[in-house]
This record gives structure tokens, C-alpha cells and sequence, in this order.
């Protein structure tokens, strides 16, 4: 899952039955994204979405998703034995399969920077995502709630994008990057909320409880119980096991008993797995007995064998892509042991890889520019990344606006035909994008080049720098390739023009492959 991500949202109504469905279709009307479930709760009137999909569509969904509710929700009418400050509470994003923690924290910004600016929401960033220690926690964010902050203001100061003040009907959000949390209610066999506060001031952290887990004491009015809301932060720290071995013995102490419990939204297959093989007592190989996970980590599901597949995507374009990715991965490594052996050099003060003779200021020079290079590489590998998906997304819209002009052929509609000329030119323009991006990865080649001259830099990387000029060149070619592929589908007035670019870009691209692939042999390869 390259670039995937869960979006968890939780919102403030669980009554509403058509509400909740109708914002669900908000979320299924975004290409790409992927619906998992709903989980609402009539008694703490909240319901919490789950859906996945590639980090740009989940974040459109999300936004649409907080569009919806702060339109249909008004919290001054909103009751709820839950904690909550929004329409919309808190929104995080979870990284899934190669998906890094930071790309998520990078969306929640970016979607956060969004829904304040056109919704007028004040946003508050959290966990990964968050910009100071004293946010991180969305208890502490929450704290007060939005009747609390409307009278009171904010408790931790003003938000990180947005107005000052409450949204008058819609509250604030809390929007951030974070690992998987288990949310999970434990019914007991009694109606005495004094006993399930009981129970959950035991096992949560806060209270020398268990590590990672919260907790909260809960009415459930529907069934004349009451619940321990749970949320395990981590999994691998405090096990689903331990804690419902531990609210078993609270429970028992305080004269009642487990009932049954309930998950809210999805939990890992690890987690679960992990449980079961603590009450099996399995030893510490017991994984190569999951089918799955014997299949997975057979290597059936790597890039090179989702390339092998019998399936339109993914394609030629993905693999350019992908071979400028690994260009950009060179080029972050090659800077990043010259920028150790330069920092080295500075701190044992002998003599430094630089012109200048091992002065201070040119250590410091030299890995300034070092790490100017390493920075401008990871985030073109970003822009790589992004365009191999792109690559798949845009391809898999032409396939389907072919196939509904198709069966449009014969009717007046022209809707079908328009679609498939907007696919047509999306899927010409990302290989032309990842031209450009295979240009400036060239002149980070370059760059790299002058600085070891200029600042007396060994660079000890002949291959790896010969390697990242074939990959970028490799990547320029496939994606040349698919421009001429798909040029005469597209319209003439934008064919000329497409046409050029690519003539311009390739040209460009093969005159500095040429000259920097003869300088790396000249002066590493020995040639």
C-alpha cells in the first residue's frame, strides 16, 4: 500500500441514521478512496468513519467529509455522553503499508491549512502532526469541550490555522498523523457509574495503570449499563490480552463482571494476533503460521511482482517512476556519507575534505550544501513517489471514461466523451511531469559534482552517481515513451503543444545524461 493511508474520523451524531448515511456517500463519491465501515453510537451520539486510500484522495474525502457536517451538524443542539469540541472531533491519519509517518503528518498540515481557510474552523494539530509538545494530546486540546470553549477560549492558546474563537455552531477540529489506536468498549454487568469510573481510573496510564491505554467511564442508557470506553495507543506496548485480563480483575473486585465487548472502527491484524498467541503461549516463531503472513512476506505483494501482474496498472509509467525514486535514494545516500565524513573531519579538527584546509567555516560551508542536496533529493523523491500513484490513478480514469464513452457511442450524451478527453490529457501529462522531475534530479547530479570540486569533497560514489544518471535517464525515456503513446488521442490544440514540451525535456535530458555519465567515468570509474 505505496502512499496509503486510514482516515478515522470521528463526528458528533449517532442518531441520525439518514445524516450519517448521506455523509457517507460524501466519502464514496471520492475516486480512489476506499470505505470501510461506520461504527455509530446512539448513546454517545458520535460515529466514527473509517476508509483508506491514497494519502491525496482520503484527504479530499476528509475535507469533504468536515464540509458536510459542519453544515449539518449544530452542536448547540448536540447531546452526547462523549467528549467532544467539533462537528467533526478529530481526524486522524494513520500511515499504512510503505507510507511514512511524516508523508501523513504532511497531509493533516495541508488539510488542516484547508478547512481553515474555507470553512473558517479553527484547527488544532496533534500527535505527529502537532507543533508543540503541550498538543500533541487531544485530551489536553479537547479539555472543556465546546461549550468550555466558547465561553472560556482555548485551553492550550490559540489554534494552529483558523479564527481565534469556536466555530458558533460547529466548534474546532483536532487534526493529525498518528499510529494505530484500538478503540474498543467493555460492557459491565451493572448500571452503577460509580463502578465503571472505578474501573477505568485503574487501568488507564494517567492513573499508573497500564501503559498507552486511556480510559473513560461511560453510561450506556440504551441497555441500562454502563461501558469502559478504551483506547489502546499502542499495541505493542499493552496487549488486547492484558488489558481485558485487567479490567476482568477490576471488575471482579469491585463485585460485577464483563458482559461483552465491542471494537469501534478497524484494528490491526497484528494486534489480534498478537493476543492470541499470548493466551496460545506460542513461542516467538509463532508467525511463520499465519497463511497470510507467510505469503506476504513471501514477496508476492512487492512492487516488482504487482508489476508482473496481469493487470492494466501498475504500468510502464509506475516503473519510470519508480527508477526515478531510486535515482533520488542515490543521490540522498551519496550526500549523506560525505555530509558524515565531512561533520567527522570538523570534529576530530584535523584536516577537513575541503579546499579551504580544514578551517571551521569551510566544514560548516561544506555541510551546508550537503545537506542543501540531501533535502532537495528526498523531497524530489516525494514528487516521485506522488507521480507513480498518480501514474496508476490517472491510467485507471482513462480505462474507465474509455469504457463509459464506449457505451455512450450511440446516445446524444457528449458528458462521457468530455470525461474521456480530460483522462486522455492527464494521462499524457504525468509522464511529462515526471520528465521534469527527472531534469532536476540531473542538476542535483550536477550540483553534487561542483560542490566535490569546489569544496574538495570525496565523494567515494562513482557507481552510485554513474547508477542515478542511468536510472534518471531509464526514467525519462519510459515516460517520453508514454507521452508518444498517448499524443493522438489527445486534441490537436494541446498535442502541439505536449508534443514540444516533450522534444524540449528529452533534448535537455540527454544532452546533461551524456556529459554527466562521461564525467562520473572520468573521475571515478577510472575511464
Amino acid at each position: 500500500m505505496h502512499e496509503w493511508v486510514e482516515c478515522v474520523p470521528n463526528f458528533s451524531e449517532g442518531q441520525d441514521g439518514r445524516l450519517i448515511a448521506r455523509l457517507e456517500e460524501v466519502i464514496r463519491a471520492v475516486p480512489g478512496v476506499v470505505f470501510l465501515r461506520s461504527d455509530p453510537s446512539p448513546d454517545q451520539n458520535r460515529t466514527v468513519f473509517t476508509f483508506a486510500g491514497p494519502g491525496r484522495a482520503v484527504a479530499r474525502a476528509a475535507f469533504n467529509l468536515i464540509d458536510s457536517a459542519v453544515e449539518k451538524i449544530d452542536l448547540t443542539r448536540h447531546i452526547g455522553v462523549h467528549p467532544r469540541m467539533g462537528a467533526v472531533d478529530v481526524v486522524p491519519f494513520v500511515p499504512l503499508g510503505t507510507t511514512s509517518m511524516e508523508s501523513a503528518a504532511d497531509l493533516a498540515r495541508r488539510l488542516g491549512e484547508e478547512v481553515a481557510s474555507k470553512l473558517s474552523i479553527p484547527v488544532f494539530l496533534y500527535e505527529e502532526s502537532a507543533t508543540r509538545a503541550e498538543r500533541r494530546s487531544l485530551f489536553a486540546l479537547r479539555k472543556g469541550g465546546f461549550e468550555g470553549h466558547l465561553a472560556n477560549g482555548f485551553p492550550v492558546g490559540p489554534p494552529d490555522f483558523g479564527p481565534p474563537r469556536p466555530h458558533p455552531t460547529a466548534g474546532s477540529v483536532a487534526i493529525g498523523a498518528r499510529f494505530f489506536i484500538i478503540a474498543f468498549n467493555v460492557i459491565l454487568d451493572t448500571n452503577d457509574m460509580d463502578i465503571a469510573r472505578d474501573v477505568a481510573r485503574s487501568i488507564r496510564e494517567s492513573q499508573r495503570g497500564l501503559a498507552a491505554v486511556r480510559a473513560l467511564g461511560l453510561p450506556l442508557a440504551s441497555q441500562g449499563l454502563v461501558q469502559i470506553a478504551i483506547n489502546i495507543l499502542d499495541y505493542r506496548i499493552t496487549s488486547l490480552t492484558q488489558v481485558m485480563e485487567r479490567v476482568q480483575e477490576e471488575a471482579e473486585r469491585t463485585g460485577t463482571s464483563i458482559l461483552e465487548s465491542e471494537l469501534i472502527g478497524l484494528v490491526p491484524r497484528a494486534a489480534l494476533g498478537n493476543s492470541v498467541w499470548e493466551l496460545l503461549r506460542l513461542p516467538p516463531q509463532r508467525r511463520e503460521r499465519v497463511i497470510e503472513d507467510a505469503v506476504e512476506n513471501s514477496g508476492a505483494f512487492t512492487f516488482a511482482e504487482r508489476l508482473a501482474a496481469a493487470t492494466p496498472t501498475p504500468g510502464s509509467g509506475a516503473a519510470a517512476a519508480r527508477a526515478a525514486l531510486h535515482a533520488t535514494s542515490l543521490l540522498r545516500m551519496v550526500s549523506g556519507l560525505a555530509l558524515k565524513r565531512v561533520r567527522a573531519a570538523s570534529d576530530k579538527g584535523g584536516e577537513a575534505e575541503s579546499g579551504a584546509g580544514g578551517q571551521e567555516g569551510s566544514h560548516s560551508g561544506s555541510a551546508a550544501s550537503l545537506e542543501s542536496v540531501q533535502e532537495a533529493a528526498s523531497r524530489l523523491g516525494k514528487r516521485c513517489r506522488a507521480l507513480e500513484v498518480e501514474d496508476e490513478e490517472a491510467f485507471e480514469r482513462y480505462l474507465d471514461a474509455s469504457r463509459r464513452s464506449r457505451t455512450a457511442q450511440s446516445g446524444p450524451d457528449e458528458g462521457p466523451r468530455a470525461a474521456l478527453a480530460i483522462a486522455v490529457l492527464a494521462i499524457t501529462e504525468v509522464p511529462l511531469r515526471l520528465l521534469e522531475a527527472a531534469r532536476e534530479i540531473l542538476t542535483l547530479i550536477d550540483k553534487l559534482l561542483s560542490l566535490s570540486v569546489e569544496k574538495g569533497i570525496d565523494l567515494k560514489a562513482g557507481s552510485d552517481l554513474g547508477c542515478a544518471v542511468e536510472l534518471a535517464r531509464a526514467a525519462s525515456r519510459t515516460a517520453s515513451f508514454n507521452v508518444l503513446t498517448n499524443l493522438p488521442q489527445v486534441s490537436p490544440g494541446d498535442a502541439g503543444r505536449l508534443r514540444q514540451l516533450r522534444q524540449s525535456l528529452l533534448a535537455e535530458i540527454e544532452s546533461a545524461c551524456d556529459r554527466l555519465g562521461q564525467e562520473v567515468a572520468r573521475r571515478f570509474l577510472g575511464s
